[in-house]
């Protein structure tokens, strides 16, 4: 997909939500890889506002639909069909459930043809030159000070289809 060569550096220890623009090596004369990262849940207001647009924040399911296919409508920036790359935390908005249909977020992504995976290894075995969704928990991914410091709080967590503890 791309054909120019890659740089991409994922750091989820980072102790607040972060954005990454993966760009080539050389100069792109109409494209660059799209990929938001946060260590918020990935439909939050802030990873969100890099690539998609509603009239509010709570607007999950048309938030991820905008990651997945790109903004649609009438508006002169140029379009584009999705993100390349996905990573955050927020599987709760992916699930099936009354708010989207109960459709699974998960399967419709890998139906885009794009690597879908839940672990840091399935992240290290997704092939660099295809489009990819990392989700790595439900809500908000665990800070620094989580992981580091009081690491009792890591029990609580829940990983995106649902198992307890990180």
């Amino acid at each position: 997909m791309f054909p120019w060569p890659l740089t991409l550096a994922v750091d989820l220890t980072l102790p607040r939500p972060w954005l990454l623009l993966v760009t080539a090596h050389t100069p792109l004369p109409r494209k660059a890889a799209l990929t938001p990262v946060s260590k918020a849940y990935i439909a939050d207001a802030s990873p969100a506002a890099v690539c998609t647009h509603t009239s509010q924040r709570s607007q999950y399911s048309a938030i991820i639909e905008q990651y997945l296919n790109g903004v649609t409508g009438n508006y002169s920036w140029y379009p584009w069909q999705g993100v390349d790359l996905l990573f955050g935390g927020g599987a709760e908005n992916f699930l099936p459930s009354a708010s989207n249909g109960n459709v699974s977020q998960f399967d419709r992504w890998a139906e885009h043809d794009y690597q879908v995976g839940y672990t840091n290894t399935e992240l290290e075995a997704f092939d660099n030159a295809q489009r990819a969704l990392g989700i790595f928990t439900q809500g908000n991914i665990s800070t620094w000070l989580d992981q580091h410091v009081f690491t009792d709080t890591l029990d609580f967590a829940v990983q995106p289809l649902g198992q307890q503890g990180a």
